[in-house]
């Protein structure tokens, strides 16, 4: 993110995220090929938001558009991919410019789907 002080209130979160373990790095493997099995991705069926900042630095962005486009064409979903130019990776912790564009993002995309 680009907001210092939203950035050390996750920081300072109560929360902490542990650091990996090897269950988790298996876990993440095993879901990594789930998420490129286009027989598994044909099970898609709930429309899909894809939401990343153009400085993401932690998210490889061609990764994040190569899987947009194969679970594009083997879900029954539809699958949207909606970049925020300009923000990092925490979007919805950003600068109030970015975070106005995320927002206004997800409610672009939602609308069509509240029927």
């Amino acid at each position: 993110t680009h907001h210092a002080d939203l950035y050390r209130r996750m920081q300072n979160s109560p929360f902490k995220i542990p650091g990996a373990t090897f269950g988790w790095v298996d876990a993440t493997f095993s879901a990594l090929r789930q998420c490129f099995d286009p027989l598994a991705l044909a099970r898609l069926t709930v429309p899909t938001l894809v939401l990343g900042g153009t400085e993401e630095r932690v998210v490889d962005g061609d990764a994040m558009r190569k899987w947009v486009k194969l679970a594009g064409e083997h879900a029954k979903g539809e699958i949207q991919l909606r970049l925020v130019n300009g923000a990092k990776r925490e979007l919805f912790s950003e600068l109030p410019e970015y975070y106005g564009m995320a927002v206004a993002a997800v409610n672009a995309w939602f609308s069509p789907h509240l029927r």
